[in-house]
């Protein structure tokens, strides 16, 4: 087990406990019915979390969909800006040692787009330097009180069983319906039967699950690419043996042939040449494609979709991704106010963020430059110190010797407050300017490009 963060980086106490406090609210009784009654009545994932995961193993569309819109989601990185530095080192280490940039993120994002929820262990619990994933499949129910706060969260895996305390597990939970204790993802809707309708003989069907449908589409296609295998009907068998024969014949496999010591007429039930399934079976296909929210199954499957019906289809992607990095942002700005406040920092003050991407500069000019400090000489307010332009000067390829350094301005002035980048484990002053800049909402990064020898060109 690691030392922990706090070891290696000592925190100082930055405002007094409580002062500009961002902790939640006191959690209060609701006065109208919420789904938590009682914590003597568990309450289990549908489907459970673990046809889910066996699902994404085992089918190619649901693997295929959940690695794409994870990797659009947490695959361009992050990185981090405060006001404090120590706390945005604090905040940073933690990241870093728990592997938080790469790894960690993209088992969150996987698990959320598979079934609305993620779980991590933050340990230890009252003052969190470690972050362990706990597996999504080993979660079994969820204990929640009157007013639907969680108690306990109940893991059963490999014959243990686990009850964590929900100060122990910070629990992505993405678009949970109807108050539910877990998340709803991509894959729940396809796994789950039919609601059900009453057939004339006051019968109950339901729909299998698509999944379930899917796979036996698949299943039906390999067993005809084997063997066809037509209706038969039998003719000829002996009362007495009848019972027996049927017995026998159910047993047999679609491929496998049969003996008997009796004269059997075997009479082949032909279907009309003229029946077709493809468009029953593109229609299924098609429920596959909605419910997986990914018009890209299309593009590679579907001869004919064009390069600019790609594009399109793709952009009807890219508002899911935006509002799962809005989700995943804010789940873990409040794990960082958390983990500051139990520090003894104040979330409020030092005011961490997290922005996906790299950061990126402002294109900077000479003659932008050169006016920046001249302006600040004329107002008698220095906009750049001049050894900050010599600096600038030097980044965009000027040839600037080094002199004697002036007096700052600042000189005297030692202060902790400003804006702070942290950088591949540094911590770094940045500008009001570049402040403002990173804080802006750019333009998303351009959509990937479909491969053109994929799809034909529009004519």
């Amino acid at each position: 087990m690691p030392n922990g963060i706090i070891d290696r980086i000592p925190l100082l106490k930055l405002v007094r406990r409580g002062e500009h406090s961002s902790k939640d609210a006191q959690k209060t009784t609701p006065t109208g019915l919420v789904r938590g009654i009682s914590s003597l009545s568990p309450e289990y994932a549908d489907p459970s979390l673990s046809d889910l995961v066996e699902y994404y193993r085992r089918d190619e569309y649901v693997g295929y969909t959940v690695e794409a819109f994870a990797t659009r989601t947490v695959g361009m990185g992050f990185f981090l800006t405060g006001e404090q530095p120590r706390a945005l080192k604090l905040v940073d280490n933690l990241c870093r040692a728990n592997r938080l940039h790469l790894l960690l993120h993209w088992k969150i994002a996987r698990d959320v787009w598979l079934s609305g929820n993620a779980f991590i262990n933050t340990v230890p619990s009252e003052k969190v330097t470690t972050l362990h994933y706990l597996p999504l499949s080993s979660f079994y129910n969820v204990l929640r009180d009157q007013g639907g706060n969680v108690e306990s969260y109940v893991q059963q895996w490999g014959g243990n069983r686990k009850f964590l305390g929900s100060d122990e597990v910070w629990h992505y939970r993405w678009n949970p319906v109807d108050e539910d204790p877990f998340g709803e993802g991509l894959v729940n809707r396809l796994a789950r039967p039919g609601k059900g309708y009453q057939t004339e003989q006051k019968k109950t069907r339901k729909r299998p699950p698509y999944l379930q449908m899917r796979e036996k589409r698949i299943d039906n296609a390999h067993r005809i690419l084997a063997r066809y295998q037509p209706r038969h009907a039998y003719t000829g068998v002996p009362s007495a043996q009848l019972d027996s024969f049927v017995s026998q014949l159910n047993t047999l496999e679609p491929e496998q042939d049969f003996a008997t010591d009796f004269e059997l007429k075997i009479e082949e039930a032909k279907m009309d040449p003229r029946t077709r399934f493809e468009s029953l079976l593109d229609l299924l296909d098609r429920m596959d494609v909605v419910g997986l929210h990914n018009p890209m199954l299309r593009l590679i499957t579907l001869a004919g979709f064009t390069f600019a019906s790609s594009q399109a289809a793709m952009e009807t992607i890219e508002p899911e991704i935006r509002m799962m990095q809005r989700f995943i942002k804010e789940q873990d700005e409040a794990l960082f106010a958390k983990v500051l406040e139990q520090h003894g920092g104040s979330p409020d003050l030092a005011n961490v963020e997290l922005h996906w991407g790299v950061p990126e500069r402002p294109e900077l000019l000479i003659a932008d430059i050169i006016n920046a400090y001249r302006t600040g000489l004329e107002l008698g307010n220095p906009i750049i110190t001049r050894e900050e332009a010599r600096e600038m000067l030097r980044e965009v390829g000027w040839i600037v010797k080094e002199g004697p350094k002036p007096e700052s301005v600042y000189a005297g002035k030692q202060t902790h407050e400003g804006h702070f980048i942290a950088l591949k484990g540094k911590v770094y002053a940045i500008s009001e300017t570049f402040w403002r800049y990173l804080r802006e909402i750019r333009e998303p990064p351009p959509l990937m490009k479909a491969p053109k020898v994929m799809v034909k060109e529009d004519e």
